[in-house]
Parts: C-alpha cells; structure tokens; sequence
C-alpha cells in the first residue's frame, strides 16, 4: 500500500480486505476461480495478490502480465492461450484485470456452482 495513504485509510482497506476474505471462505470455498474486475489503478492487482497470500496455495494472476505492449484493444492484446494455459492450472485462482467477463467469455470459461464466484 503506497506511503502516502493516511493511517486510518489503511486500517479501513484492511478490514474491508479482511471482509473480503472472510465472506470467500464462508461462501466460496468451493471456487477454483475468483475474477476481480474494476477500473485502472481501483487495486485489483493488489486484492488478488492479498488473496492468494490468505488462501495457502492459491495464485495469483495478473491478465497484465499477458499483455503484448502497443496494441490498441485490450482483450485482443492479451496472449489467449497462455493465460487458458495459466487458467487450467489445478490450484485456486484470484485472477485480476480490466474486462474479466469479457475475457472469460473469449476463453469459453463459464460460471457455475463448482467453479467460478
């Protein structure tokens, strides 16, 4: 969290954070996908690291990180079949980035009761 947040600003993002997790392992403990969507610079990235951290073995994946640098569109700039690759991976997934339901449409990855909150 960057220096320049006022302590009490902190301690509330914590807590909400601490919120966050709590209603994920009351309600989602079955979820082997957990999509986190919002605006640039909203903490998305940040969320699902924290997440990952508080659910042992779980990661956490950044659509950022597949990214190819220059291209106009966002969801046509990311390298499908690596994040499909990352996605497929057996561990419990946060996965972070703008467009989230457009991205798992591409990908054909639909919600249901066993796999996706």
């Amino acid at each position: 969290m960057h220096n320049d947040v006022p302590d009490g600003l902190k301690r509330h993002l914590a807590q909400s954070v601490d919120g966050v997790i709590e209603v994920l392992r009351e309600r989602y403990a079955f979820a082997r996908l957990v999509a986190i969507d919002g605006v640039d610079g909203a903490g998305k990235s940040a969320l699902g690291a924290q997440l990952a951290i508080a659910f042992a073995g779980a990661l956490h994946i950044d659509l950022d990180t597949f990214l190819v640098p220059k291209t106009d569109k966002f969801v046509a700039a990311l390298r499908m079949d690596e994040l499909a690759e990352a996605l497929r991976l057996p561990a419990h997934k946060f996965v972070s980035g703008v467009c989230m339901i457009r991205v798992l449409e591409v990908l054909s990855v639909r919600a249901d009761d066993t796999d996706i909150c």
